[in-house]
């Protein structure tokens, strides 16, 4: 069967013969093919997901990163940027005669990078890495934490101005 466009890529009736053009799938395809080069990371690097915290006293970092060991993690903050690296190797074991079928599982570098909003204490970062998901707190330098102010009452001034009011015994206010 003969599919025929509009040389102008409309589907609606031609005006002229002129606008009859063969239908070519594969030119089509063309612009899906720009939208997955763009969406292409880096060659060697994949990222992974992660989900940050922020709480008064600090920030919770957690990073799903399964089939890591916590040999293969490196972690940096610097000038305010937290980078979480992961590498895997490629553990491939060569057995006379046997072949890959399919092989989807990533070796390489795993890197994520982002700012933290505000600084923290460089010597108080936690990380804990456990059943494949790491865990990293970072605690806010003192000068960015909210800090509570008590509010309290003003001493009492001598040589009030006015009369004042004093409850009695009874309920009823006398002035002085």
């Amino acid at each position: 069967m003969l599919t025929l466009r509009r040389r102008d890529g409309g589907l609606g009736f031609p005006r002229t013969m002129r606008d009859l053009v063969r239908w070519d799938p594969f030119r089509e395809l063309g612009d899906y093919r720009r939208l997955f080069e763009e969406m292409e990371m880096p060659q060697g690097q994949w990222g992974f997901d992660i989900d940050v915290r922020e709480s008064p006293e600090g920030y919770i970092v957690e990073a799903d990163l399964p089939g890591f060991n916590k040999e293969d993690l490196n972690i940096t903050l610097q000038e305010g940027v937290l980078t979480i690296e992961a590498e895997r190797k490629d553990e491939e074991e060569k057995r006379e005669g046997d072949n890959f079928i399919m092989r989807e599982r990533y070796t390489g570098r795993y890197v994520r990078s982002f700012r933290l909003p505000t600084p923290v204490k460089e010597d108080q970062i936690n990380a804990t890495f456990r059943d494949g998901v790491l865990r990293i707190e970072l605690s806010k330098a003192d000068e960015v934490r909210p800090r509570r102010i008590e509010v309290r009452g003003a001493p009492a001034t001598s040589g009030t101005t006015g009369s004042q009011v004093t409850p009695n015994a009874g309920g009823s206010r006398n002035k002085k």
